[in-house]
């Protein structure tokens, strides 16, 4: 194969802005590189979460279960909304930007991505507020209050913006300002939420005012990061239509992986009390938490992978995967054995109607080691770009998972949905691992790698 310089192949914050720097030729870097970057990524995603950890004894102290149910279901829909209505075109970048060896043409692709994704998810929020409050409907998350609604979206519009600026820290690999942000990110809300009790009384509407602090302030400061790759783009048509031919079948696939992970929330609020959700809402928010682990993991080894198979240098890219999902798989399940000699052996006592079982925190942890397995498959359909058969393989799990959850939750209650839920990942995880098996072979017998 005929060797050629790209912009796969760089550049680093150490270069600026423009073209690649003389050190971009390289796939990978030193070990010592690797494992720093990898642990500062971890090290984000770890404090971001650990702060939302932090954050779900203070809910429960001061939230009723079935305020706290609420809250889990605010948070799923904020999940469901932000790819549903800005079409992950701001994420586009995460992948497509490797492809652009000029920078003013990254520029645009940047820009265009950011203003793309901020203009389709504020139509879609108006259409959706609009609808909501012609209709009187109420739903249990609002309860038909039109500040909450508007709360909401201001949540979901800087978790947009701040995806995007999140996003492109990662793809030059400044792994010590991704730290930063991810580490505000989460103890903003933290400390929003602690510095508001005398000012929001209502702990309902001071989470969510929380959220939009931490999620601001992040925003704010990767933006701010994000200005100097942003300076004198125009927006074009032409690159906001590039990053929706590849982003649409994503979001596909994040809403189907909502589905998988975030359904029985909604399935359990049709047979069970708000109350009587909350343990499965608590577990579900762990679940969610330690799903950070794997993907923190391979967002350290996002440069390289993108760069290795960018370069159609496919075994090596294959191997950085393999060794990564490795390590998740590790981190989890040690975890989790944390987790339950904390609950079950310790006894960590919680407030009445808190308290989970020890199978619903054992079926936890089964979803979270599939989860691993699914993120290894998907991280590599979406290096070869193959994001229509990852869309696919999600799809799929969703079906399975909405399915078994209306059987068994009517009979087996919130140890019902846990299951659905394990089943989900578990076929999710089988499916994109052999669809990424079969794409990737497909790939290697190219002949133009030959």
């Amino acid at each position: 194969m005929t060797e050629r310089r790209t912009a796969q192949d760089g550049p680093s914050d150490r270069d600026g802005p423009g073209p690649a720097g003389p050190s971009a030729g390289r796939i990978g870097t030193s070990r010592w590189q690797v494992f720093v970057r990898t642990s500062l990524y971890l090290l984000g995603g770890s404090l971001q979460k650990a702060a939302y950890l932090l954050l779900l004894p203070f809910l429960v102290a001061v939230l009723t279960p079935d305020e706290f149910t609420r809250f889990g279901l605010m948070v799923s829909a904020i999940a469901v909304l932000t790819p549903l209505f800005s079409l992950n075109a701001h994420l586009a970048p995460g992948r497509l930007y490797f492809d652009y060896e000029e920078s003013h043409h990254g520029a645009e692709l940047l820009f265009s991505s950011l203003l793309g994704g901020l203009g389709l998810v504020m139509l879609g929020l108006s259409v959706c507020v609009g609808v909501l409050r012609l209709s009187g409907a109420i739903e249990p998350v609002t309860l038909g209050s039109l500040e909450v609604q508007l709360w909401i979206a201001l949540v979901v519009v800087l978790l947009v913006a701040g995806d995007f600026g999140l996003t492109l820290i990662r793809i030059r690999g400044n792994a010590w300002l991704y730290t930063i942000v991810a580490a505000v990110s989460g103890f903003g809300i933290l400390v929003a939420f602690l510095a508001l009790r005398g000012w929001v009384r209502d702990g309902f509407l001071r989470g969510i005012v929380a959220l939009a602090v931490g999620r601001g302030a992040a925003a704010a400061i990767s933006l701010a990061y994000a200005a100097r790759y942003l300076r004198g783009a125009r927006f074009r048509w032409g690159m906001l239509g590039r990053s929706l031919a590849f982003s649409w079948p994503t979001t596909i696939h994040l809403l189907a992986l909502w589905m998988v992970s975030h359904s029985g929330r909604w399935i359990g609020s049709l047979y069970l009390t708000l109350e009587g959700l909350a343990p499965y809402m608590l577990v579900s928010q762990i679940v969610g938490a330690m799903m950070m682990v794997g993907r923190a993991l391979f967002e350290a080894r996002l440069p390289d992978i993108g760069r290795a198979f960018a370069g159609r240098h496919y075994r090596e890219g294959r191997r950085i995967i393999l060794v990564t999902a490795a390590a998740g798989l590790g981190i989890v399940a040690l975890a989790y054995v944390a987790l339950y000699v904390l609950l079950f052996v310790l006894k960590l006592p919680l407030p009445a109607g808190y308290a989970p079982t020890p199978l619903l925190v054992l079926l936890a942890g089964v979803a979270n080691l599939f989860d691993i397995f699914y993120v290894r498959g998907v991280s590599t359909l979406s290096a070869l770009k193959k994001t229509g058969v990852q869309a696919a393989a999600t799809l799929l799990a969703s079906v399975v998972t909405v399915a078994t959850s209306f059987a068994l939750v009517g009979r087996y209650g919130d140890h019902g949905l846990a299951v659905a839920v394990a089943i989900g990942l578990g076929v999710q995880a089988l499916a994109s691992n052999v669809a990424a098996r079969h794409q990737l072979r497909k790939a290697s017998a190219d002949p133009r790698d030959h």
